[in-house]
């Protein structure tokens, strides 16, 4: 078994911002290759920063997540922990929905008309 002491040079996280408004539909992800190849290595991920007695999923693509913190945990093909590693997802700032940005366009400048005009970030 190889021994690494520096796992960011092995083992590489991606995360992908959550970009739905939409709590019940989220899209965040995480994923992760070691030294570009997998297959000898089993790839567990639990929600939060604590290993369970169970992970919440187990692969290399975690998918349809909300913005939080993550935590990976890499073993040996004999279930043996290797390291772990966390990582967040972040909600969209432009997307999110306590975001929304109004610009005013076109000032209002008749009392009768209405001819001012208002865009928002959406």
């Amino acid at each position: 078994m190889a021994i690494y002491n520096q796992p960011d040079d092995i083992i590489k996280p991606i995360s992908n911002p959550n970009t739905s408004c939409d709590a019940k539909s989220p899209v965040g992800s995480l994923s992760v290759s070691v030294n570009g190849d997998i297959t000898n290595f089993k790839l567990w991920w639990y929600q939060g920063s604590t290993v369970k007695t169970t992970p919440d999923f187990v692969g290399p693509n975690y998918l349809k997540l909300p913005a939080g913190n993550y935590l990976l945990e890499v073993a040996d093909l004999k279930n043996t922990p290797l390291i772990t590693m966390t990582s967040a997802i972040t909600d969209d700032p432009v997307k999110s929905a306590d975001t929304i940005e109004i610009i005013l366009i076109l000032p209002q400048t008749s009392c009768t008309a209405s001819n001012g005009k208002l865009e928002d970030n959406y």
